[in-house]
């Protein structure tokens, strides 16, 4: 490393730097392996059972077929900005819950759905909203 009189320190030769924990600020450095994870464009899965959504997650497909039950979201105040597709895609009445519920707006909350349906979410840092 070498101060170039500026303020800023440059790499000379071919340096690692390891030891780097995940970044919790806008200009924090970050490992190869958390920009991986982070940037993870149009993660999809499929589940059939009681399910907890990841930050790695972007569209959620429910197999409810085998009975009902829960998609629970991560906390809306550590998800500010985090988007989920969330498709319900089989054809029984068996029902898909959402913990927490979601907003549809300020007044209104949905708690389930027993069709298929897509809803977008994202968070607000304080609450799931129903985007369309």
């Amino acid at each position: 490393l070498a101060p170039d009189g500026t303020g800023n320190v440059v790499l000379i030769g071919s340096p690692k730097i390891t030891g780097l924990a995940d970044p919790t600020s806008n200009q924090d450095a970050a490992t190869k392996n958390y920009v991986d994870v982070s940037a993870r464009i149009n993660a999809i899965s499929t589940i059939n059972a009681n399910y907890t959504a990841q930050t790695s997650d972007q569209t959620i497909l429910c197999n409810n077929t085998s009975g009902a039950f829960t998609l629970t979201l991560p906390t809306a105040s550590s998800s500010t900005g985090q988007v989920f597709i969330i498709r319900k895609i089989d054809e029984t009445n068996n029902v898909l819950t959402f913990s927490p519920s979601l907003k549809l707006t300020e007044t209104t909350t949905i708690a389930s759905i027993n069709f298929s349906k897509t809803i977008r979410i994202q968070s607000n840092g304080s609450s799931w909203y129903i985007i369309d």
